[in-house]
């Protein structure tokens, strides 16, 4: 009989060395997932003050500095994607970032003020047509957003102003993604002039002492 309560202790020790080394390695993962985020979001905000601020490269003209629409037009669509999701976040959006391949025709995910929109960003070089449009019409429905936007840094088709009208889909072309930025870029400026401010202070106390 003692030998039969052994193997029974034996057993619950050994399922709960199992479940603790489980949740041990379920909390390192979700760390390490919060951390490569946070490094994520860190480095995704680095890129985005300096198209807002600086040059994306070196070897662009000076007379670009300044002129953030004119470095849009250089991105990848991937960094567009960025772009964007830092964009809104200044602006005041929870942004969160649909996945790379199976996003049902959405780049991004937002809230704000108890309402959800979806965002496909089309950075191009020629007019943005209809397809943009009946995607995100699309994913608008997968999603369960109330609002729907195309963003590109040109302009788009009549064909896709009549749908997205009929559609209530809400599109921002060249002058509307300009003037987002230019919002964004005085706020985003002013955040900047506060922690420089405050840095100063800092400086200045720790000196005093």
């Amino acid at each position: 009989m003692a030998q039969n309560l052994f193997i029974v202790f034996f057993f619950i020790w050994l399922f709960c060395a199992i479940l603790f080394v489980a949740l041990v390695a379920a909390y390192l993962s979700n760390l390490k997932e919060k951390w490569l985020e946070r490094l994520s979001n860190k480095r995704d905000l680095k890129f985005f003050e300096k198209v807002l601020f600086g040059l994306l490269s070196s070897k662009q003209p000076k007379s670009q500095k300044g002129n953030p629409i004119l470095n849009i037009d250089r991105m990848t669509g991937h960094q567009f994607e960025i772009f964007l999701k830092e964009l809104f976040k200044s602006l005041g959006y929870r942004v969160k970032k649909t996945p790379d391949s199976g996003d049902f025709g959405a780049d991004l995910y937002m809230e704000k003020d108890g309402k959800t929109y979806i965002v496909q960003a089309k950075r191009y070089k020629s007019k943005v047509g209809i397809k943009a449009v009946q995607e995100i019409v699309a994913a608008k429905s997968y999603y369960k957003a109330e609002y729907a936007i195309v963003v590109t840094n040109n302009y788009f088709t009549e064909a896709a102003k009549e749908l997205a009208k009929k559609n209530n889909v809400i599109l921002c072309e060249r002058p509307d993604l300009i003037k987002l930025v230019e919002k964004s870029k005085m706020i985003m400026g002013k955040i900047k002039q506060a922690k420089n401010i405050k840095s100063q202070n800092t400086i200045r106390k720790g000196g005093a002492l």
